[in-house]
């Protein structure tokens, strides 16, 4: 693998990754949403970062079959 392709698909896994961050951290607002009247900015995003995290790294090695880690 050479390096443009390695850094084309860190520049991929960083796209997705944020990708995957913005639904969980819409998520969490909406689950926020309905227990209070208020979103606590704080909370919405650890448990945006926590989940994005949790699922992250195995899809994302499945998804682009990464091996440059």
């Amino acid at each position: 693998m050479s390096a443009a392709s390695g850094s084309l698909l860190q520049v991929k896994y960083v796209v997705f990754w944020l990708a995957c961050f913005h639904a969980n951290s819409v998520s969490a607002i909406r689950e926020q949403a309905k227990k209070d009247s208020s979103v606590d900015p704080l909370m919405v995003l650890e448990k945006a970062h926590s989940q994005t995290t949790a699922k992250g790294l195995l899809h994302i090695r499945t998804h682009f079959s990464l091996n440059w880690w």
